[in-house]
């Protein structure tokens, strides 16, 4: 359910236990319709995070109801049993990946503030 545009980070892609992703960039809340774009790779934030060399991912966050969230950005990882065990990044990584991502935002035409977004994906 994600797209990496550079990179490898993770042991398998296809995660089959809990995880925990972190990602640098947008989150946006979709509508059941936008799941079928995701489904495709073809919402626009998709499209456009393709076309800008940003990562993208998006899944269920939520324990408690059915709601899907979309994220773009510089994905730091997804961390779990079948993920990343590990990572560090140095304060000079930091501020290279915010400003990284807010070019490749502002060149995607997407003027939100970026955010660094840490989130539990459970695996039901």
């Amino acid at each position: 359910r994600g797209g990496q545009a550079d990179g490898v980070i993770e042991k398998d892609a296809n995660m089959g236990a809990d995880s925990f992703l972190i990602l640098y960039g947008l989150k946006h809340q979709l509508s059941e319709e936008e799941c079928d774009a995701c489904e495709s790779e073809q919402h626009p934030w998709i499209l456009l995070a393709k076309q800008n060399g940003l990562d993208h991912y998006w899944g269920s966050f939520y324990v408690d109801a059915d709601r899907y969230i979309l994220l773009v950005g510089h994905k730091i990882g997804t961390f779990g049993g079948e993920g990343v065990a590990e990572a560090t990044l140095s304060s000079e990584d930091i501020s290279q990946i915010s400003k990284d991502v807010a070019e490749k935002l502002r060149a995607a035409g997407l003027d939100q503030a970026a955010a660094l977004h840490c989130l539990y994906e459970p695996d039901f």
